[in-house]
């Protein structure tokens, strides 16, 4: 078991996407769905400037413990079958957890076609180079504007700058998954969404300039920036 941290400076609903009773990230990181296996944990940090020029740098916006992995061909197949809630539906009047599903690339000859959502054209390459769906519909949580604070012995598992820590996760893997399964010392069950997420506002169908511009200038980074930046 793997555990990986990093922080979610942008958490809109998408990436992840904690909807439909599955907490999947298939979207953004991709060097972490490349990598990441069935067993592994993934836990996204707060920004240090959240809205309400809060610092959430030490908290923990959502935490999965990985349960299937899936191609995006696959991961389609799936949603279009088991989660149509995950396929986006980019109206202005559709349920907000719709808005923002992360199912939008679909098989079409030899690629992938981009269905709209809150990624355009500018996202494809980093969101391909992910190559998996990471998937988890036993153990997840998702705290969003609820963020939960780590403990002192936890906080050397934060990592603050673009990319992702997870080999030098390794002496306290176990410590954070018995603080989680435990309820993040709160009592906290899994599978429950207990706030909306801190960017929600980001998203506006039918304004995709302001969420795509957005999501671009703080989401993206080239997979060569993300590789250099692992710890």
């Amino acid at each position: 078991m793997r555990l990986y941290t990093y922080t979610l400076r942008v958490d809109d609903g998408a990436a992840p996407n904690p909807y439909g009773g599955v907490c999947t990230l298939t979207i953004c990181k991709p060097v972490i769905r490349r990598t990441a296996d069935i067993g592994d944990w993934v836990v996204g940090l707060g920004p240090k400037r959240a809205p309400g020029n809060h610092d959430l740098s030490n908290h923990v916006i959502y935490a999965m413990c990985v349960s299937d992995v899936l191609s995006l061909e696959d991961y389609d197949a799936h949603c279009r079958e088991c989660l149509p809630s995950k396929i986006p539906d980019w109206h202005p009047d559709a349920p907000f957890e719709h808005q923002v599903g992360d199912c939008i690339y679909y098989p079409r000859g030899h690629g992938l076609a981009q269905r709209r959502g809150v990624h355009n054209k500018g996202n494809e390459k980093v969101d391909h180079d992910g190559v998996n769906a990471l998937l988890a519909d036993r153990v997840f949580f998702y705290f969003g504007q609820r963020a939960v604070e780590l403990p002192k012995n936890l906080e050397a598992i934060m990592h603050n700058t673009q990319g992702h820590k997870v080999n030098a996760n390794e002496a306290l893997k176990d410590r954070f998954v018995e603080w989680a399964l435990g309820g993040f010392g709160r009592g906290l069950h899994p599978r429950i969404l207990y706030g909306d997420p801190l960017h929600k506002h980001l998203v506006r169908p039918g304004r995709e300039k302001a969420t795509w511009s957005a999501c671009g200038k703080r989401r993206i980074v080239s997979e060569q920036d993300e590789i250099c930046s692992i710890c």
